[in-house]
């Protein structure tokens, strides 16, 4: 136990995961608030909706919702969602992303001209434009700030530190300048 203080029954742990708010103000800074962005759900991450609702009134964003029950739905969503959207905000879902989809959404969307919003660095490295995520040493870093902070209880944490990798193939591709990535991350934890 690295906190004597705290029994063992006492749990803490970091979300992985981003807060939707985050990509949101990622979006507007990169895209501004004249988009509409889709997002496809699956049963997995279909809770977030209400999140979704909420982050999108904050930022002034318009955005298309789809949600999938199985991998059969996938396509159809995933073709009506890009004849109608400007982006695709990825959320992670193992019915709707993975190993076998991914090269399959990221060629659909790139021959859309859709740019993707990923959530790992591998996803930009596959043809995401961007990805939003927290890196093992983002983690790290916050997990020895809660273990010194002696006044810290049993939650759980969303992630305070991110990191943002670009595809700098993809958006020249798509005729899309990018910001300096520690600036864009300045500016999104001043929102």
């Amino acid at each position: 136990i690295l906190n004597k203080q705290k029994t063992s029954n006492q749990r803490s742990a970091i979300l992985l995961d981003q807060p939707v708010s985050r990509q949101f103000h990622l979006i507007r800074e990169l895209f501004g608030i004249d988009n509409n962005i889709g997002i496809l759900l699956g049963p997995y991450s279909a809770t977030l909706e209400t999140e979704i609702i909420e982050s999108a009134k904050q930022v002034q964003q318009k955005f298309t919702l789809k949600t999938i029950r199985n991998t059969d739905e996938l396509i159809p969503a995933l073709n009506s969602l890009s004849d109608s959207v400007d982006l695709l905000l990825a959320e992670p879902d193992p019915v709707v992303y993975n190993k076998r989809s991914i090269q399959g959404i990221l060629l659909l969307t790139y021959r859309s001209k859709t740019p993707v919003i990923g959530f790992s660095q591998a996803y930009s490295r596959a043809g995401a434009m961007v990805s939003l995520y927290s890196s093992t040493e983002d983690i790290a870093k916050q997990a020895v700030e809660i273990i010194l902070d002696q006044s810290t209880s049993d939650r759980l944490y969303d992630p305070k530190y991110f990191t943002i990798s670009f595809n700098q193939q993809v958006a020249r591709t798509l005729g899309i300048s990018l910001p300096d990535e520690k600036q864009l991350i300045e500016q999104i934890n001043q929102k």
